[in-house]
């Protein structure tokens, strides 16, 4: 927005803003109208933004790597390698899906499933833990099998780091802790170690001889806990083996553990099944004395009856009789109604204790021993199976309880599976039975009734004899059935065929399977490297400083119109002549760019920045150098009134100067220096400095210089105090209507650049673009570079003539 206040500078207030080369705008207040194209994140620049952050930070970033090395090494030292031992064990029919025609096999101990548990149980890691004496650990190699190998761990055990010491008589010991302190006291000869929960009988020839001993004592279920976190146990579905992984710093003694482990582990599966055997031998032999007990009850009733009638008359005429009334088949009707009598018995008993038993399942009061003495239940093939099931489940599940609590998935689902057996089934298949028997009963009673009434004239003694034959018979076979059921289950348990076997023993290993020292160094050094380079991209971030030219673009919205590489010095020069070319090729790019940015001459601007140390003065002067030589009659302005230094650059008087034109104590010819023999080249320095230097920039005679010098030169540049340092600029801006901000990579402040821009957007001020100095020749800026190699031959008569000087930082102000 155009002030009123502001004086007027001429005939440029009517020129057009250019669109400057390309059609890019050049004003400042059209820069945020970019085109949806340009404003998408060129990816690639931002890699390369990475990149340059990662390399101005490498020495951190190395320091860092170095450090995270060096901590890998140092924690390395406290690790030791990791040792692997395989083996392999053979599981017999998982599952129950084996033959088994060379032996005996009895019921499946576990599920398939329950191997893997079994085997990482403390109920075999502890045998482990016993056999090779692994709670303690002797702090001293003399005699240690005969001074330790009398020290035995109670449940109570408390861990710790113990010394025992004898006093100088050899008669008493102290027993001390490292943190407790003094734990024991006693008499040589006692038990050691009671009070902290372990038994201990050293030899007393060898402890007297030693004094003084030490030993690591851990609780041995602490021991088997790490001994199970160390083991990696596998077994694929439909698998008979189990595979087995242990790993230890020590080879040797990692191969022996998992030996022992699993020669532990057969032990615990023989005893569980000799448990198992022993357990259903019991039931059977209970089964088989209640049999014994009926058959010898049906003999006693047989024999009372034959003694009782051995003194009745014949039945020789009665049973002529019967024969002579009902025909020759009296024998066999009597017979085949006894028998239907004998079976209508036994299967309504059959039935009533059915009966009882599904009542007794309903109310959790099953007893299954009682359900399989009942006859008809052998032959109910599902009920018979279900009660063996429940009896194998029952048993399994007692054997669980060894070694877990009920809150185990295992346990808990074998609990289930028991009391469904026990609450369900059984019942539904016990009631499903009564109703049968109960047909076959209706059916003999029929039959009974129909037989009856020819069977009158048999005598009741000749039935009640063959009742009690035939109840005889039925407790032989019951008998004799059972007899042969604990025969083979006592066999069982003597000569059944082992669950699991030791395929592949474990060996050595030959090498570390795991050397975590590696790991550790390669991590510690991988890891502070990687956190280097984040520190290094955190710090690239929260820097404020300008280093990347899409902050100019996408932050500032301003065009970058060119690039000053890093003026070199003179031994530099010499050494890289061409690096010299490249700052006057820089300058040259500027010039031109600058020159199709006017529409209409003269080229009129104020070159700034946003702060100190930024060179605007070294770009000043060096611009309007090669406008000077390119022939254009160019005035250099020294408007920095506060602490310019362009008359120390070019050998000039500063006084009268810029400020004493316009205080009225100089006219213009007094204050414009000729520094060119051809009078293209004309300097007016900022002259005598003055608290009220800023008042006189706003005063109506800078206008009017302004006009009055527009008219004698094709280029004016005004150097003016940085945009931080006060109104100087805005006022020198807003009379030259044009302006162009220095920003050095690594020095200017990006937020105070932002801050000035948006106050400089109230003045009607063209902001041109931006000049990006000491830009290194490559990388983020390689596109601004100029291609090495390719300088021109000159003639050695001319290679001295038309050569514009180029005015180094040290030269000029800051």
């Amino acid at each position: 927005m155009k002030n009123s206040m502001v004086p007027t500078v001429g005939p440029n207030d009517a020129l057009p803003v250019s669109t400057g080369m390309g059609g890019v705008p050049t004003s400042y207040f059209d820069m945020g109208g970019e085109g949806e194209e340009e404003g998408k994140v060129d990816q690639g620049a931002k890699l390369r933004r990475y990149w340059a952050a990662v390399k101005r930070f490498r020495w951190l970033i190395i320091a860092l790597a170095i450090l995270g090395g060096a901590a890998g090494i140092g924690a390395s030292r406290f690790i030791k390698p990791s040792y692997e031992a395989h083996g392999t064990v053979w599981i017999a029919d998982v599952g129950g899906n084996g033959n088994n025609n060379n032996g005996f096999r009895g019921p499946d101990l576990f599920p398939a499933g329950s191997w893997i548990e079994l085997f990482r149980s403390f109920s075999v890691v502890d045998r482990v833990v016993a056999k090779k004496h692994m709670w303690y650990t002797p702090k001293t190699a003399k005699d240690t099998t005969a001074l330790f190998g009398y020290l035995y761990p109670t449940l109570g055990s408390v861990s710790g780091d113990y010394t025992l010491k004898l006093d100088p008589s050899g008669t008493h010991y102290t027993l001390s802790e490292a943190k407790r302190g003094v734990v024991e006291q006693g008499v040589v000869g006692d038990s050691i170690g009671r009070s902290v929960g372990f038994i201990w009988f050293p030899p007393l020839d060898v402890l007297r001889r030693l004094g003084t001993v030490g030993v690591w004592v851990a609780q041995p279920r602490v021991v088997a806990t790490g001994l199970i976190g160390g083991l990696e146990v596998s077994m694929q579905e439909q698998s008979n083996l189990l595979k087995l992984v242990l790993s230890g710093p020590d080879k040797l003694r990692t191969a022996d553990l998992l030996n022992v482990w699993m020669s532990s582990f057969v032990d615990k599966v023989a005893e569980l099944r000799r448990a198992n055997g022993s357990e259903i031998q019991g039931i059977v032999a209970t089964q088989r004395a209640a049999a014994e007990q009926q058959l010898r009850d049906a003999e006693k009733a047989l024999e009372d009856f034959r003694t009782q009638s051995i003194t009745q008359p014949g039945e020789a005429a009665n049973i002529s009789t019967a024969t002579a009334t009902g025909g020759s088949t009296g024998d066999a009707l009597a017979a085949a109604f006894f028998r239907n009598q004998a079976d209508y018995d036994n299967i309504r008993r059959d039935r009533v204790a059915l009966e009882d038993v599904a009542a007794a399942a309903r109310q959790g009061t099953l007893v299954p021993d009682q359900v399989a003495t009942i006859p008809s239940v052998t032959q109910t093939p599902e009920l018979s199976a279900a009660l063996k099931d429940l009896i194998d489940k029952e048993s399994q599940l007692r054997t669980l309880r060894q070694s877990y609590t009920d809150d185990y998935k295992t346990v808990r689902d074998m609990i289930n599976t028991v009391q469904t057996l026990r609450t369900r089934t059984i019942p539904d298949l016990a009631l499903g039975a009564a109703r049968a028997l109960r047909a076959r009963e209706d059916g003999l009673q029929s039959a009974m009734a129909r037989d009856s009434v020819r069977l009158q004239g048999i005598p009741q003694r000749s039935m009640r004899e063959a009742q009690l034959r035939r109840d005889l018979s039925i407790a032989e076979s019951q008998y004799t059935d059972l007899q042969k059921r604990y025969e083979t289950s006592r066999l069982s348990t003597v000569t059944a065929i082992p669950d699991v076997s030791i395929l592949d023993p474990a060996l050595p290993s030959l090498a570390p399977q795991r050397n975590m020292r590696v790991i550790l160094i390669l991590g510690g050094f991988i890891g502070a490297l990687g956190f280097g380079i984040v520190l290094a991209l955190l710090l690239d971030i929260i820097d404020h400083r300008f280093r990347y030219p899409e902050q100019i673009t996408d932050e500032l919205k301003l065009e970058v119109i060119g690039a000053v590489p890093a003026v070199p010095n003179v031994g530099d020069a010499m050494n890289d002549p061409e690096a010299m070319l490249h700052s006057i090729e820089a300058f040259r790019g500027l010039r031109m760019r600058l020159h199709h940015s006017f529409d209409t001459p003269p080229v009129m601007l104020t070159i700034t920045s946003p702060g100190a140390g930024d060179g605007k003065s070294m770009i000043s002067s060096n611009l309007a150098l090669s406008f000077a030589e390119a022939g254009y009659r160019t005035l250099l302005i020294d408007g920095d009134i506060r602490r310019g230094k362009l008359h120390s650059v070019f050998n000039l008087d500063r006084r009268p100067g810029l400020l004493d034109y316009l205080a009225g104590e100089a006219d213009i010819a007094d204050v414009l220096r000729d520094v060119s023999p051809n009078g293209r080249f004309t300097v007016i320095p900022s002259g005598t400095r003055r608290h009220r230097g800023p008042e006189l920039l706003t005063s109506a005679r800078l206008p009017a210089l302004f006009n009055t010098m527009r008219t004698r030169y094709d280029v004016i540049i005004v150097d003016s105090a940085p945009l931080g340092a006060g109104i100087d600029a805005f006022a020198l801006g807003v009379v030259t209507r044009n302006m162009i901000l220095v920003m050095r990579t690594g020095v200017t402040d990006r937020r105070v650049a932002k801050a000035k821009l948006k106050l400089l957007s109230s003045f009607p001020v063209r902001m041109i673009g931006a000049v990006v100095n000491d830009v290194p020749a490559a990388g983020l800026y390689q596109e601004y570079s100029y291609l090495y190699g390719y300088a021109a031959d000159v003639d050695p008569e001319t290679a001295q003539q038309g050569e514009i000087p180029v005015l180094r930082p040290a030269d000029t102000t800051t």
